[in-house]
């Protein structure tokens, strides 16, 4: 099945034992404080092996449907949306999703996508499932000297957890949410991982019946969610109902435990790397932001930062300048509405 290049890939010489570690979710409060476990498997007899995995998954993942990669991609799904100044706004978080998927379900799962959905040759299909299991079942860690087996979920770190978990979720979602009596509700449906976002057309408490149903659906996914008639923040996007002109606004958005991380400009880098630094950040702000006011209070944000940080106003006035003057052609808002883009960030202008 496999050529020497594969074979000698797969191949560990010198295996090492993983170790798992804590990163803590300060953004979700100190009190009490509480941390994601990251396996570090680098090394790892199976490191290779969830490579392989990811890699040949890769592009089929990414085409699977309602998955969201990005935020740009998130905004320009919202594009095709036709408006309804009723619309429900609601994201979901699945609790602990990796480590919370059963191995036989989450294989049996595994295998109906790649059965069923995946273009692959059965002898490829039947090596995926065998490899995913191996992964799975060979999760070993050390922690605090001694040794461990996880039998339960994909370990956090393994090259393969991000592919293996959006296909068993793509599953689940195939299975109890399209296709059922909920689906009429659902006016646009995306999933990044374990964060989901829909715009509802319904009740709120539809809305609740909704999240009674999915959390009913298995006896191991979680669902926690929010709601709001006004606005929602999702991945990095601040999304804000606008009435008046019956449309969606969009935003920059940060959590409150936002710092600022900006390469100081005293650093010992190119400057061309500095300049593209910032450039970068005013054209997310320009693509990001559709209304010239968002666009000039990101701007404003933004220059303070890179003031912040060292960066003569010179250079960042010059660079907002030439970036906002490309707002209607070269860097338009995802949502784009020619009225959006009548704002020009001159010198000093505020």
């Amino acid at each position: 099945v496999f050529n020497e290049r594969v074979y000698n890939f797969l191949t560990v010489p010198k295996p090492r034992i993983p170790i798992i570690f804590g990163i803590p979710k300060v953004h979700k409060g100190l009190d009490p404080l509480n941390f994601r476990p990251i396996v570090s498997g680098q090394g790892s007899i199976t490191e290779p092996v969830g490579k392989f995995i990811d890699h040949t998954l890769k592009q089929f993942t990414a085409s699977l449907k309602y998955i969201c990669k990005d935020s740009w991609d998130f905004l320009r799904g919202l594009k095709s949306l036709k408006y309804q100044p009723d619309f429900l706004l609601v994201t979901i978080d699945i609790v602990q999703l990796f480590p919370s998927i059963p191995h036989s379900t989450g294989l049996n799962w595994f295998s109906d996508v790649l059965v069923n959905e995946a273009k692959f040759a059965p002898n490829t299909t039947n090596l995926l499932v065998e490899l995913m299991e191996l992964v799975l079942e060979n999760n070993f860690i050390c922690f605090n000297g001694q040794f461990f087996r996880q039998k339960s979920g994909v370990a956090m770190g393994a090259p393969c957890a991000t592919v293996y978990a959006n296909i068993v979720l793509h599953k689940w979602e195939q299975t109890y949410i399209f296709g059922t009596e909920w689906s009429r509700h659902i006016r646009h449906y995306v999933r990044f991982l374990d964060d989901i976002c829909l715009i509802w057309e319904g009740s709120r408490a539809s809305v609740q019946e909704f999240i009674d149903y999915i959390n009913s659906t298995t006896s191991f996914l979680t669902f926690t969610h929010s709601l709001s008639l006004d606005s929602l923040n999702y991945l990095d996007v601040c999304l804000v109902k606008d009435n008046v002109n019956n449309r969606f606004n969009s935003k920059v958005f940060r959590k409150p435990t936002y710092s600022n991380a900006f390469l100081h400009f005293q650093s010992n880098h190119p400057d061309y790397q500095k300049r593209g630094i910032v450039k970068g950040q005013f054209i997310r702000a320009s693509r990001m932001c559709n209304t010239s006011q968002f666009f000039r209070e990101e701007v404003n944000f933004l220059k303070e930062r890179f003031s912040e940080r060292g960066y003569p106003s010179g250079l960042v006035e010059e660079l907002a300048k030439e970036v906002s003057t490309s707002r209607g052609t070269k860097y338009q808002p995802l949502l784009f509405n020619t009225s959006m883009v009548d704002c020009q960030i001159g010198n000093g202008s505020q």
